[in-house]
């Protein structure tokens, strides 16, 4: 029965290009296979479907008869392949929260990504610094700050990055650690008040007390805080480094480094192996082998 139905498709795309060598050119097969397979049909019919000549094809009675037939058969044939096609494609809704740091990262562009290569899957995506409880608000991931304690959640590190301390440019700032306590910090979220700082030269570190007026609790507010002079922040580098390359803002004690930090996916552990949550961990994965995105255009 394949090998019939296989015949009737070679069969109606010769009839319907008009030569075998063109149809051999659609098909990508060698124009003696599609001879056999039209040959083979009208030896088991025991009738001729084609009229051949050197310049043309013409359909026989009876090869007309067979088309008429053989068409919608075709055609319910592929649109059945397509629908085994489609059910076996990724598809569902995939609800995620992350930092709201991130919609102004990389990040943005792995989304995209993984919306144009699974187009059946609808993401719905949350930026916000306010914690989410994934079983009880509804979420498949969440993208955050350190692995996840939760027994009912499962963990896995996907980035790292660095901080930096900035500041308005036009302004003068601390050349020293301890001149940070005399500063007036922005605070970002649950940001310790106490600052730990390694220099780079020799790795000594030092643990400062700051303190401020002002706190929030998303990055681009810290930025904008920090450009208009209302102090100085600790914010993530690859939101700061425009801002740097522009010279809107500088970077504070540019010779030490404030403490890495890494964000874990966090995902409830009762999440399938075949399930979207794991398709998008894997693709995400993937992305990430040769350049965290929190690290891509950071020099």
């Amino acid at each position: 029965m394949l090998d019939k139905l296989r015949c009737l498709a070679i069969f109606a795309t010769v009839v319907e290009v008009g030569s075998f060598t063109r149809a051999a050119k659609r098909l990508g097969l060698s124009p003696s296979v599609v001879s056999q397979a039209v040959s083979t049909l009208e030896v088991e019919a025991g009738f001729a479907l084609l009229y051949r000549s050197t310049r043309r094809l013409n359909l026989t009675d009876h090869g007309a008869r067979v088309l008429e037939q053989a068409v919608p058969i075709l055609r319910a044939a592929e649109a059945a392949i397509n629908l085994l096609a489609e059910a076996e494609s990724p598809s569902g809704l995939l609800r995620i929260t992350c930092p709201a740091v991130l919609q102004d990262g990389p990040f943005i562009d792995d989304l995209a990504e993984f919306a144009r290569t699974n187009p059946r899957v609808q993401l719905q995506v949350e930026f916000s610094d306010h914690r989410r409880h994934l079983l009880r608000d509804g979420f498949d991931l969440a993208l955050r700050i350190g692995p996840s304690d939760d027994s009912a959640l499962r963990s896995r590190r996907i980035i790292g990055g660095t901080q930096v301390l900035v500041g308005a440019s036009d302004i003068a700032h601390p050349t020293t650690p301890e001149g940070l306590s005399a500063t007036a910090m922005i605070g970002l979220g649950e940001q310790s008040r106490i600052l730990s700082l390694t220099r780079k030269s020799d790795g000594t570190t030092v643990s400062i007390g700051v303190s401020g007026q002002i706190s929030v609790d998303t990055g681009h507010a810290a930025l904008k805080l920090a450009r208009i002079g209302a102090g100085v922040a600790a914010v993530p580098r690859f939101l700061a480094q425009p801002l740097l390359t522009l010279g809107a803002l500088v970077e504070v004690l540019p010779d030490w480094l404030l403490p890495a930090f890494d964000i874990y996916a966090v995902w409830p552990a009762n999440a399938g192996e075949r399930s979207l949550t794991r398709l998008f961990l894997t693709f995400l994965t993937r992305r990430l082998v040769d350049a965290p995105p929190l690290q891509r255009g950071v020099q």
